[in-house]
């Protein structure tokens, strides 16, 4: 991946296929135990209440998706970085 302009706009529920594909790449860049990826991979889920807490952002590379973040709503002022996960030819660069 070029080191090109990256653009970051909200994700919608509709793109979960998207950011699954994307967090099953990312992590299994990592070598997790295969069995346990495999288990953890079958039970990911982006179910519509999962997405009342969270922003959920996705970053793209010439309208290409590249990775995704969902932070949790500021409570007090504070929000929490939920989920990050970048494309594998992405990292590292």
């Amino acid at each position: 991946m070029a080191a090109d302009t990256v653009a970051i706009r909200s994700a919608t529920p509709e793109e979960s296929t998207l950011l699954k594909q994307i967090t099953v790449r990312s992590r299994a860049h990592w070598k997790y135990d295969a069995a346990l990826f495999r288990t953890w991979a079958e039970r990911l889920a982006f179910a519509p209440e999962e997405w009342r807490d969270v922003e959920a952002y996705v970053a793209e590379i010439d309208g290409q998706p590249v990775g995704w973040a969902a932070l949790k709503r500021p409570a007090d002022g504070l929000g929490v970085l939920e989920e990050l996960w970048v494309e594998p030819e992405g990292m590292g660069g």
